[in-house]
């Protein structure tokens, strides 16, 4: 009888030990399929920052959008690395933008589509990308334009002389046209 209890508490400590494996499994898997799965949930960290699967799926709907072609996914997640870096970039620059030169910057991309920015939103909406991606898409181009363009801008001076000596070297080149027949 003593045998039959000792296989008793054996086989419930195997069974609360294969119980305990299980919820340690579940504990440590769960959370990243979790994340996976919730589309509030974190795809990528940059710094102190997060990229949501969200802005991912958002991005790649922005770049079929754009007829972009290629690994979507992997773009969109290289491209929302560096809008977070250029983000940081230019809040430590004390830089920002209003949303008056966001919606400007809109314009602006919509007119080498010739498109007014209000159909430019139209059109990413009806291909799934919300009105924010592509302002959050142009705001990080913008702040990273100012950025560039307060650092460098006073070395990228060009003088009224540069300008018309450049202007005459190209006019007085002789143009050469090759027939094949």
């Amino acid at each position: 009888q003593m045998c039959g209890v000792k296989r008793v508490v054996q086989v419930v400590n195997m069974k609360s030990l294969a119980l305990t494996l299980i919820a340690g499994l579940m504990a440590v898997t769960t959370p990243s399929n979790a994340q996976s799965n919730n589309p509030y949930g974190v795809a990528i960290r940059v710094n102190d920052r997060v990229v949501t699967n969200f802005e991912v799926n958002q991005r790649v709907l922005l770049l079929q959008a754009f007829g972009t072609t290629g690994d979507l996914p992997k773009t969109a997640k290289e491209q929302l690395v560096e809008d977070r870096l250029r983000l940081q970039a230019a809040a430590s620059a004390g830089l920002q933008v209003t949303e008056e030169e966001i919606e400007a910057g809109v314009d602006e991309f919509a007119g080498r589509a010739n498109l007014t920015g209000e159909q430019l939103y139209q059109f990413v909406a009806q291909r799934g990308a919300a009105k924010e991606s592509m302002q959050d898409f142009v705001r990080a181009g913008l702040l990273w334009r100012n950025l560039v363009q307060a650092r460098f801008g006073a070395r990228a001076s060009v003088s009224e002389d540069e300008i018309d000596t450049t202007l005459n070297l190209i006019s007085g080149q002789a143009q050469q046209s090759i027939l094949f027949s």
